[in-house]
Parts: structure tokens; C-alpha cells; sequence
């Protein structure tokens, strides 16, 4: 154990019996509650605070406005505005950006999905032809693709992706 790179997880588990469970009914086609278990045996969060857990937050409101251009800390205003506060957002302004960034990592393997589709689909098919263009900071700026009888054919416009490495 004193080879561990990492410290031990503090305990999570409380032994707690408050419990709620639903199961399916095929023949309604309907969820129903059968145990409803309330007692707690620890402090719950304080309702204010609930919406700082993982599983309770929802930025697509923010990614809607991140879309159409708005700066993150304005974002971060404009929702706080909404609320009542700052204090009543369901997440921080971190919980943003790393949202933003997880949104990032996640488009661009869309586009690294879409080259190596490409890449692939012309070793089956060699009347297609794709092209795309990279630019000095690794940005996919233009996509162009299209097989000889010109039946086929994809065209994009600019992506903001960062760290595109050609295939």
C-alpha cells in the first residue's frame, strides 16, 4: 500500500436506508413506485444547495448563448440575473468553462470521426474524392468532398475546432 499514487477515497457510503424504487409494468406501459423509503440517517443538503450536484445541473441554456456568441462571464450575468443572484445559479462560473471545454473535446472527435469515415470510405470507393483544409493552429476550416459522377457531394463552412491533426 505505500506504493499507492494516490491517497485512499474518503467513505461515501453511510450506511443510509432512505430509499426509492420504481419498476416498469409491461402491461400498463407505465412506471410505478413500490418503496418509498424516507429516513435518513444524516443530514440532507440544504435545498439551496442542491443544484450544485453533478446530476442536477443543466447548461443548456448556457450552451445556447455560448452558440450564438456571448462571452462566458456574461453568460454567467445574464443567468445569475435570471435567478435572483449569483448564489441561486445552478453552477459556477469553473462548471462553465469545463463545460465548454468538455463541448470542445467532444466536436472535435466529431471531426475526427468524419476525416477517418472519409478515409475509409475512399479505400472502398475510389470515384470519391475529399479534401480539407487545416490551418497553422490546427483549426478544420474547409471540408469538401464529392465522388466523379458528382452525385454525391459535401461542402462546410469553417469549424471552430481546435487541434485538428489531419488523419
Amino acid at each position: 500500500m505505500e506504493n499507492r499514487k494516490r491517497k485512499p477515497k474518503s467513505e461515501t457510503r453511510c450506511g443510509c436506508l432512505a430509499r426509492f424504487v420504481v419498476r416498469f409494468v409491461a402491461y400498463t406501459g407505465k412506471w410505478h413506485m413500490t418503496l418509498f423509503v424516507e429516513s435518513h440517517n444524516h443530514f440532507c443538503l440544504d435545498p439551496r444547495l442542491v443544484g450544485f450536484l453533478p446530476t442536477h445541473r443543466n447548461a443548456s441554456q448556457m450552451n445556447n448563448m455560448k452558440d450564438e456568441g456571448i462571452s462566458t462571464p456574461h453568460i454567467y450575468a445574464m443567468l445569475a440575473n435570471q435567478v435572483g443572484g449569483y448564489e441561486n445559479v445552478n453552477y459556477t462560473l469553473r462548471d462553465m468553462y469545463n463545460e465548454i471545454a468538455r463541448r470542445r473535446h467532444h466536436v472535435l472527435g466529431d471531426v475526427r470521426t468524419a476525416l477517418r469515415y472519409l478515409k475509409n470510405q475512399k479505400a472502398k470507393d475510389t470515384s470519391l474524392y475529399y479534401e480539407h483544409i487545416v490551418d497553422v493552429k490546427g483549426v478544420l476550416r474547409a471540408l469538401f468532398c464529392s465522388d466523379v459522377d458528382g452525385d454525391r457531394t459535401c461542402d462546410t463552412a469553417p469549424a471552430k475546432v481546435e487541434s485538428c491533426e489531419a488523419l
